[in-house]
């Protein structure tokens, strides 16, 4: 059996942290002059939706430290090991990575991290 999409019977949907948009369903976006739909460009005053004013909020749910701690958790799970000798102690054993620091018409930059003293440093290719 084919999914259909509800009837909109309301002209403001309604619920206790959110307005929606009475001609798609949309979320409405708050601004300081009013709410409008990104979808289907309705717009509307404070006082249409029966309030006086907004009063908006803004957080963010993550920090930028995090995603980038994350990211880089990632790629050291995904590390291969080589045999190359480390500078600082001369272990033959180390951790290696490469990114694209620079422009694509240039070579990767390899990241590499000794297993023994965990010494980083990186040569460009």
């Amino acid at each position: 059996m084919p999914y259909s999409l509800p009837k909109i019977t309301s002209d403001l949907f309604e619920s206790p942290t959110a307005k929606f948009c009475p001609s798609c369903g949309t979320l409405l976006e708050i601004g300081i002059d009013g709410a409008s739909c990104a979808c289907c460009g309705y717009f509307c005053a404070p006082k249409d939706l029966g309030l006086s004013s907004f009063k908006t909020k803004t957080s963010t749910t993550f920090k930028h430290e995090d995603v980038l701690s994350e990211i880089m958790t990632e790629m050291k799970q995904k590390r291969a090991i080589v045999e190359e000798e480390c500078p600082k102690c001369g272990h033959t054993k180390l951790y290696f990575t490469t990114m694209q620091m620079r422009s694509a018409d240039e070579g990767q930059t390899c990241h590499y991290e000794c297993l023994k003293c965990a010494h980083r440093f990186s040569v460009n290719n």
